[in-house]
């Protein structure tokens, strides 16, 4: 999984401050023609971001929160961030009218939408920009506000990806051999630091230990091989778990659910915008 990215260039012609409607989303994918990035901004709009494939997130009070696919971050009218992905990258980013935003938190959180969620974004996106009340497409954004306010959470802190150019550099390392069980001792020792050193970095960084911090950057790598079809016994072993009901039990304490269950919601789901389709 590539750790490089790019700020989220909006396709054209998208105005994610609308406010003459529900809700409006688009697809955006890495390598289609688009504006410029804005930076850091806000809208006055509440945002979805859902995550399809590859490197997908968002920076939000300094911090760069990465996405698992199928998992989303949302950010409330106002919250000021900016977006990034990978040259792999594809995601929706679904935008609430300010009205419609008090089932959902008043701060930043991660949801983990299920798969019925997922297609119903999925739909929406194909359908004209709701203009008028009491239409199909208005019940239907009224569902799926509804039910991302259902959506379970996901811990603030999953895989941030930090700017230190040491940890992004062990990041990157972390995510080229995923397998790989260096000591912090060990990488500690390569960056001339001390093993306290490094490890306060580390927290003050990502606010994790290394330990955890590693596990969330491989379980990133995880389930782009899930959602590629191969089977939990051989991504564990990919990933250096010496048997599956380890890699299970670890993946299940952190993103609330078994890889194989995770693995079906994907399968479900599908990829449904391909780059012919609009």
């Amino acid at each position: 999984m590539p750790i490089h990215s790019r700020p989220t260039l909006w396709p054209a012609g998208f105005d994610p401050n609308d406010t003459s409607t529900i809700a409006q989303a688009t697809v955006v994918r890495s390598n289609d023609p688009s504006e410029q990035p804005h930076g850091v901004h806000k809208h006055q709009t509440g945002q979805v971001t859902l995550s399809l494939e590859g490197l997908v997130g968002l920076t939000v009070n300094n911090v760069r929160w990465a996405l698992p696919a199928l998992c989303a971050i949302w950010l409330p009218p106002g919250t000021s961030h900016n977006g990034f992905q990978g040259e792999d990258g594809l995601s929706v980013y679904f935008h609430i009218h300010p009205d419609y935003v008090h089932l959902l938190p008043a701060e930043p959180v991660r949801l983990m939408p299920n798969t019925m969620t997922v297609e119903m974004i999925r739909h929406f996106v194909s359908l004209s920009t709701p203009r008028k009340q009491n239409t199909h497409t208005v019940k239907l954004a009224q569902v799926i506000i509804e039910e991302l306010a259902l959506a379970r959470r996901l811990p603030l802190n999953f895989a941030p990806l930090p700017e230190h150019p040491l940890l992004k550099h062990l990041a990157a390392a972390i995510a080229q051999a995923p397998a790989s069980r260096r000591s912090l001792r060990e990488l500690a020792q390569e960056a001339g630091l001390s093993e306290r050193s490094f490890s306060r970095l580390i927290r003050q960084e990502t606010g994790m230990s290394y330990g955890d911090w590693r596990s969330h950057i491989v379980f990133l790598i995880a389930v782009r091989l899930l959602a590629g079809g191969q089977s939990v016994e051989c991504v564990a072993f990919e990933m250096g778990y010496a048997n599956p009901s380890a890699f299970i039990a670890r993946f299940k304490s952190v993103l609330g659910t078994t890889p194989g269950a995770y693995a079906q919601a994907l399968v479900h789901s599908g990829n449904p915008w391909q780059k012919e389709t609009a």
